[in-house]
């Protein structure tokens, strides 16, 4: 089994041609990165398909949306809208990197869960499987989309920092945050946030500091392990107090301005809820 992620701008039609080749370009960057982030869960690699729509292929749907979610955090949270497409890869073009170059279930489903989320007015988010009728794996993922879509934009630069530098991993996943290129390209995703908040009028303060004051070798990446989030504990295991404090001091901020942001912002919340889908993913239970 195998998640094809589809994602495409919303409205791309309004957008001034200017705003929009500036967006493409900095999608075009933030692909690169995420990809090379993201490569231990990734089958093939997410790449344009065509006019903004992009398409790419993974292990697992919760490393689908995980990547979707870390591309929104840094590009904008209401720009694109996803489908994620849980089946079979049929057509393997092995020579092929591209992920326009391969199909199957997989694909057809996200191609399905994508015009789901077109029409839907309540999902920008919709997950599809084999049990078309069983919505409960975009339920719970739309829990966590559902937190971003209603922080503001200084809680969702926190979700951003917190993602980046104390990610949320799991088994086939956790390989892309030892690579000593990961908080090379966790930087790039920095710029590019800062650069489009910049475009938009936008304050960007924390992350603004964190990138002028420190450097790769100032920052140390600390992951969360998934499991650590279900059963007893829960969230008291992943309180995210470790990452309030660093971020302080990386940014020469009030700590507890810090601690209030991840908590108003409800992030241990939100990765609580993308623990649990994984966990349901894994037992079988939603697709």
């Amino acid at each position: 089994m195998y998640a094809a992620l589809l994602a495409d701008m919303k409205n791309s039609k309004k957008y001034a041609s200017a705003n929009r080749i500036a967006l493409q370009n900095y999608l075009d960057v933030a692909l690169s990165a995420l990809n090379r982030m993201f490569r231990g869960a990734i089958a093939k690699e997410v790449g344009f398909s065509g006019g903004d729509e992009i398409q790419g292929l993974f292990s697992d749907p919760i490393s689908a949306y995980q990547y979707f979610r870390l591309l929104s955090l840094t590009l904008g949270v209401g720009v694109f809208r996803c489908g994620i497409g849980v089946g079979r890869w049929d057509v393997q073009l092995e020579d092929r990197s591209e992920s326009a170059a391969q199909d199957g279930e997989a694909y057809h489903l996200a191609r399905e869960a994508i015009g789901d989320a077109a029409r839907s007015d309540y999902y920008d988010l919709v997950c599809r499987s084999r049990r078309s009728s069983d919505d409960s794996m975009t339920v719970l993922l739309d829990h966590s989309w559902g937190q971003c879509k209603m922080r503001t934009d200084t809680q969702n630069e926190m979700a951003l920092l917190t993602s980046l530098f104390y990610p949320l991993v799991f088994e086939r996943a956790s390989t892309y945050t030892s690579s000593d290129e990961y908080q090379q390209h966790a930087f790039i995703l920095l710029r590019l946030f800062e650069d489009r908040c910049y475009t938009r009028h936008k304050e960007s303060s924390v992350v603004r500091e964190v990138l002028s004051r420190s450097n790769t070798s100032a920052i140390s990446v600390r992951p969360c392990e998934g499991r650590c989030l279900l059963g007893v504990g829960g969230a008291r295991n992943d309180t995210l107090v470790g990452a309030a404090r660093d971020i302080a001091l990386w940014a020469k901020m009030s700590h507890q301005g810090i601690g209030r942001k991840i908590s108003q912002g409800r992030l241990v919340q939100e990765r609580c809820a993308i623990a649990n889908a994984h966990a349901a993913f894994s037992k079988g239970r939603l697709a």
